[in-house]
């Protein structure tokens, strides 16, 4: 397997824009399955808006930050199938996700989403994340 992935990201004060765009190439798919696809495609974008007022940024929130985000993300797992093979819808999401991350720390987030999925169930998403 060969992957290929490039990504953007900017920083401005009160907002922040990413990029991703990924593409695959399996290499004897053909000897895997019939319905493995020789080559896999996506790619998403997302805006971040920065809201906590400074206001609240002082005592146990002076590190604190609310962002407001949207992303939108394609995802092609049969981008090109084997000689034969027959596209499957779900093989090919398209979804919009809109949602907050509460920094309680630089390296501590809580975050909610709601993902739409074309064509497919939406969903609710809650999460905490952190690094070390």
């Amino acid at each position: 397997i060969v992957l290929l992935a490039g990504d953007l990201s900017y920083h401005f004060p009160l907002a922040d824009v990413r990029a991703v765009a990924a593409h695959g190439v399996i290499d004897g798919a053909e000897n895997i399955a019939a319905d493995v696809a020789e080559e896999i495609f996506g790619w998403n974008t997302e805006v971040g808006v920065h809201v906590l007022p400074r206001s609240l940024k002082r005592g146990k929130l002076k590190r604190s930050d609310l962002v407001i985000f949207g992303r939108y993300d394609f995802v092609d797992t049969q981008f090109a199938l084997q000689p034969g093979a027959t596209k499957v819808a779900a093989g090919e999401r398209k979804m919009w996700t809109i949602g907050a991350s509460f920094y309680l720390l630089p390296n501590f987030v809580l975050k909610a989403d709601r993902q739409i999925v074309e064509d497919a169930s939406n969903l609710t998403n809650f999460g905490v994340g952190w690094q070390f």
